[in-house]
């Protein structure tokens, strides 16, 4: 598994007569950082990296508010259809996105939203599937913590922050490194929204670089450049995500 991300690390080490000789080597003979520095001088990388950096990081911060506070209500309120309205909204699921972007598209394009941030930002503001996630979550979680908070004066927005948040780490850290991922490899949305060079995640604008360097060690110093903020992540929020799949395997 680790094999391919090793080579495209070496490759993007080597020089560009190197990286097309044959048979592979896993260690370059001179070691150069070359293929960055030229790709930082020569494309528009630092924007595109910023662009998918905020549209993953708002997509993520937006889908951990608003799927926790929906599935805190699902799982502990009472009110009348819920349980008919979250078993709709799971049948949501089956419909693929395909079905949906063009409609969507549309509606963007009428809202004259098309190539801004708001494109990213408004789909993105949640989803069924976290929703699903964090009720599975806080219904395993003991109700006499919440019922201390509210003894204590907390208000519900304040036990969701104080006691339901706290207690779902794991379920969270898991939710928001996938979320991350998914918006940070947004390609087919992005292709439809954006038609400016400025407004391009990096998805897009690595298929720019293909198209444009022909040498197989500046393609990969730009797709090693695209893993590492979520192998940060990943390491980072290590701890939490064992966590989250060791308990849902005890349940």
């Amino acid at each position: 598994m680790v094999g391919p991300f090793l080579a495209m690390f070496s490759q993007s080490l080597k020089s560009p007569s190197e990286a097309s000789t044959y048979p592979f080597k896993w260690i370059p003979t001179n070691i150069t950082f070359e293929n960055y520095m030229r790709l930082l001088r020569t494309s528009a990388l630092p924007r595109w990296f910023l662009n998918s950096m905020i549209i993953a990081t708002v997509g993520m911060v937006e889908q951990l508010i608003t799927c926790t506070m929906g599935g805190y209500a699902f799982a502990r309120k009472e009110f009348p259809g819920r349980d008919a309205i979250f078993w709709l909204g799971m049948s949501m699921m089956m419909i693929p996105f395909q079905v949906t972007m063009i409609p969507m598209y549309i509606l963007f394009a009428l809202l004259r939203l098309l190539n801004t941030y708001w494109a990213f930002f408004i789909p993105a503001i949640s989803g069924i599937f976290g929703t699903f996630l964090m009720r599975q979550a806080i219904i395993g979680l003991p109700k006499d913590y919440e019922d201390a908070a509210r003894v204590d004066g907390c208000s519900e927005l304040g036990v969701i922050w104080h006691v339901i948040v706290p207690m779902c780490k794991p379920a969270l850290a898991v939710f928001g490194v996938y979320q991350f991922i998914l918006h940070w490899n947004e390609y087919l949305w992005a292709l439809l929204v954006v038609s400016s060079n400025d407004m391009k995640p990096l998805t897009l604008g690595l298929a720019t670089i293909q198209s444009q360097y022909t040498t197989p060690s500046e393609i990969m110093a730009a797709a090693t450049l695209m893993f590492v903020p979520t192998l940060i992540m990943l390491i980072a929020l290590q701890r939490y995500i064992m966590r989250g799949v060791i308990l849902a395997g005890i349940r």
